[in-house]
């Protein structure tokens, strides 16, 4: 009796894996379709453009960059207009890409404006060190649309009249749009 038990166990495993590898072999080769059109994707995006308007250096990548040596009191402007030049509106964020400010306390500060004089983002301080993607200003446009701002940075006159220990300051940034 246990001799029986034994083959019907044995026959019962060689059983199941043989079902189990034609099933594996039948997916891998036999499986999947002859249609191509149901294997392709397309997808379209929107365009966002951003032009330097106070740039008339050819060299786009160049026109992103921000640097400067301020005495207290001075500040540093960068305008630019952003387009959406594709099919669909299109969301963006407008960041610091990158920036490195040696400038100690809260005495760096910048803003952001429409061209129309509207403040979009009020006097905020520029992190001391070096910083990706600083969140600026988020928005929509539609097809067609553009906006245009303007991003400045100041030196302010510190408040204990001391300016000692930023002597020696200096910031770069790199502006960017993301959408």
């Amino acid at each position: 009796m246990k001799k029986n038990v034994y083959k019907i166990s044995i026959v019962a495993i060689v059983a199941c894996l043989s079902l189990t590898l034609f099933g594996i072999s039948y997916a891998y080769f036999g499986g999947g379709t002859n249609d191509d059109s149901q294997q392709s994707i397309d997808v379209t995006t929107a365009k966002m453009e951003i032009t330097y308007t106070d740039c008339a250096n050819s060299k786009k990548s160049d026109c992103a960059n921000i640097t400067a040596n301020l005495a207290p009191g001075e500040s540093v402007t960068k305008t630019f207009r952003l387009e959406n030049t594709g099919t669909y509106q299109a969301e963006y964020n407008v960041v610091i890409a990158a920036s490195t400010n040696t400038f100690l306390g809260e005495e760096l500060v910048y803003e952001l404006t429409s061209m129309n004089g509207t403040k979009l983002v009020n006097e905020t301080p520029l992190p001391y060190g070096s910083r990706t993607n600083i969140p600026l200003y988020s928005g929509e446009l539609s097809v067609g649309a553009s906006e245009e701002f303007k991003l400045t940075f100041t030196f302010k006159n510190p408040e204990s009249g001391n300016n000692e220990s930023n002597l020696n300051g200096q910031f770069t940034a790199r502006l960017g749009v993301v959408n």
